[in-house]
């Protein structure tokens, strides 16, 4: 019996990771469209992050990014705060 709560519980973990990553992914897309008539080096200098960053993100060379890279570049694109 006990499998079968376990089960119930994992799906629904599953469920949430699933829609955290679907959340996180759309805000990668509206961050990659934002960039695209940027100047690279004027977003890094202005987030703090490296250049390499910023353009690996903008050209879709990794889809692998820190919540806090995520967090830096909305707050400087779109003004959302934490």
């Amino acid at each position: 019996m006990s499998t079968g709560r376990v089960s119930e519980r994992n799906k629904s973990k599953m469920a949430k990771v699933t829609s955290i990553r679907k959340d996180i992914a759309g805000q990668v897309a509206k961050i990659r469209a934002a960039l695209k008539d940027r100047m690279f080096s004027r977003v890094a200098e202005a987030t703090g992050l490296h250049v390499n960053t910023v353009r690996k993100l903008a050209k879709e060379e990794s889809s692998n990014f820190s919540l806090n890279t995520i967090e830096k570049l909305e707050r400087y694109l779109f003004g959302v705060q934490k």
